[in-house]
C-alpha cells in the first residue's frame, strides 16, 4: 500500500529560470551569453548540490578561475533567491488534496544550502511533513546514498513510496532500491500517474518487492531481477523483469475511407508481414505526438482527426510498458517518406473488407495491432 509522496522541489514544487535571471542582471547580451554556461552548467550545479565544501568557498573558487567575471558571480550569490520564480501550478492544491487523503509528504531534493532561502519563499513547502536535501547530506540524486538517508530518517519502507523527479535517472535511482516512481511532467500528469499506482497497490493479490537489480540497461531495453514473495507467502526469488518504452500505434484512415498500413520484415520472428504505422514513444513525448510523428516518418501522410482509442499492455506478465493506439480519420499524403537507416517500409492502402479477411485469418501477426483493429471493426459493425 502507498503511503508515502515524495517530491523533488526544482520542476516538481517550484520553477526556476538560470537564463532569465542572467538576461535581467546581466543586460549586455554578449557578456552575459559568455557568462551563463560558467555557472550553469553539469559540473558546477553537481558542485553546488553536494557542498563538499561550503557554498561561499565554492563561488571563490570560482572567481578565482573567472576573475574577469567577479562582479557577475557576486551578484548570482547575493540575488541567488530570484533565480525561483513561481510554485509550479497546481502543485499546492494538490498536495494539499492528498495530505487531508492521509499521504506523508516528503521532500527530496539535489539543491545548495540557499535552498532554506527559497523553502522560506513559497507556502509549498509547509505541506511538507519533512525533507533530505543533498547539500546537507553531501550526497546528490541518483546516488543509493541520498535515498537510503531518506528511508533511515523518516522510517520509511521503500514499497510504500512514489517519488516524483523531473529526471528519468533520478527515478530510475529510486527503483532500483525498490521505491516507484513517476517522471514529472504536471500536476494533471502526476496526478493520473499515481491514482494508477495507488490503485494497483492495494491490489490483495498483489506481490511485494523484497529485493531488485537491474542486470543490464539499453536503450530499447533494460532488464532487472526482482525477488518477490506471493500473498500465499511463497516467494520468487528471480522474477525477471523487461523494462521497454511505451509502444504507439495508429489506425489511419484515408480520406477516401482506406486503411493505411505498412509492409515490412521483423527479424525476431522472420516474417515479412502487414502492420498499422507504429514506434516508440520518447522520454517525455506524449503518446498522441508520438503516433503522429512516427505516422508522418513512415508513410509521409498525416492531418486528419485525432482521437484516443485504446491503451493496452503488451505482455503484462513480464514487460513494463503500454501500447497506445490512436484513430486518425481523414489521413492524406503531405510527403515522402523519411526512414531511418535501419527501416525498410512499403506502404499499403486497403479496403475495409481486405482488413477483415486478413484478420479473420490471422495474417496480422502482431497482436498489439490486431487487438485494436478488432475492436474497430466491432465498434462499428464492420464485422
Amino acid at each position: 500500500m502507498i503511503k508515502n509522496l515524495i517530491f523533488d522541489f526544482g520542476k516538481v514544487l517550484v520553477d526556476y529560470d538560470f537564463e532569465a535571471f542572467f538576461r535581467k542582471h546581466i543586460p549586455d547580451t554578449e557578456r552575459c551569453r559568455a557568462f551563463t554556461p560558467i555557472l550553469y552548467n553539469e559540473h558546477i550545479q553537481q558542485l553546488l548540490d553536494r557542498e563538499a565544501n561550503p557554498f561561499n568557498e565554492i563561488m571563490e573558487e570560482i572567481i578565482g578561475l573567472h576573475p574577469s567575471f567577479e562582479n557577475e558571480i557576486r551578484m548570482f550569490n547575493e540575488y541567488y533567491t530570484e533565480i525561483v520564480t513561481k510554485e509550479i501550478e497546481g502543485m499546492r492544491d494538490l498536495l494539499t488534496r492528498l495530505k487531508k487523503e492521509g499521504f506523508k509528504l516528503y521532500g527530496l531534493t539535489n539543491w545548495c544550502s540557499k535552498v532554506y532561502q527559497t523553502i522560506e519563499q513559497f507556502e509549498i513547502f509547509k505541506l511538507l511533513d519533512g525533507y533530505i536535501i543533498s547539500s546537507e547530506e553531501k550526497v546528490i540524486k541518483p546516488e543509493p546514498e541520498i535515498y537510503q538517508k531518506l528511508f533511515a530518517k523518516f522510517n520509511l519502507q521503500p514499497e510504500e513510496c512514489v517519488f516524483a523527479d523531473d529526471k528519468e535517472e533520478n527515478i530510475i535511482g529510486g527503483k532500483q532500491l525498490g521505491m516507484k516512481g513517476i517522471v514529472f511532467k504536471n500536476a494533471k500528469q502526476y496526478e493520473e500517474e499515481l491514482r494508477k499506482i495507488i490503485a494497483a497497490s492495494v491490489d490483495d493479490m498483489a506481490w511485494k518487492v523484497l529485493e531488485s537489480e537491474y542486470l543490464f540497461q539499453r536503450p530499447w531495453l533494460t532488464a532487472k531481477r526482482e525477488h518477490v514473495k506471493l500473498p500465499t507467502g511463497a516467494e520468487i526469488k528471480d522474477f525477471y523483469v523487461l523494462e521497454y518504452p511505451d509502444f504507439c500505434n495508429v489506425i489511419a484512415i484515408t480520406k477516401e475511407g482506406k486503411f493505411l498500413m505498412e509492409r515490412q520484415y521483423r527479424h525476431a520472428q522472420h516474417f515479412t508481414g502487414y502492420e498499422i504505422p507504429a514506434g516508440c514513444v520518447e522520454t517525455g513525448e506524449d503518446p498522441m505526438e508520438a503516433a503522429k510523428r512516427e505516422l508522418y516518418e513512415e508513410t509521409g501522410y498525416g492531418g486528419g482527426e485525432w482521437t484516443h482509442f485504446m491503451t493496452i499492455s503488451p505482455n503484462a506478465g513480464a514487460c513494463t510498458n503500454y501500447s497506445h493506439t490512436f484513430l486518425a480519420i481523414g489521413v492524406e499524403p503531405l510527403s515522402t517518406q523519411h526512414l531511418e537507416e535501419s527501416e525498410d517500409i512499403k506502404i499499403v492502402l486497403m479496403e475495409p473488407d481486405e482488413v477483415i479477411r486478413m484478420l479473420k485469418n490471422d495474417d496480422f501477426h502482431q497482436a498489439m495491432m490486431a487487438a485494436p483493429l478488432w475492436k474497430y471493426l466491432a465498434i462499428n459493425k464492420l464485422l
